[in-house]
């Protein structure tokens, strides 16, 4: 976070409350079923997952029930930020 408020010339503080109203944001986008691009950074949205049955280690047939997952997909300046290119 000390990058975050020094590149933005703002205090801790006022860092710490602009990066949780960004996550909140992203969260309420996410739960209400719409995804959210951050251009050069990514795209979050989700996705349904099936219920199935998987075996445990031991055997034992277990049941996984349907629900939904967290999908992120990075952008192009990201990729090639984190490859040094």
């Amino acid at each position: 976070m000390i990058i975050f408020f020094t590149w933005l010339n703002i205090n801790k503080t006022e860092a710490g409350k602009n990066l949780t109203a960004v996550i909140e944001s992203v969260q309420e986008a996410l739960t209400s079923g719409s995804s959210i691009q951050l251009t050069g950074f990514g795209k979050f949205s989700t996705s349904e997952t099936k219920a199935r049955t998987m075996k445990s280690f031991g055997g034992k047939e277990v049941e996984i029930p349907a629900g939904k997952r967290v999908l992120f997909k990075p952008g192009k300046e990201l990729k090639d930020a984190v490859s040094n290119k």
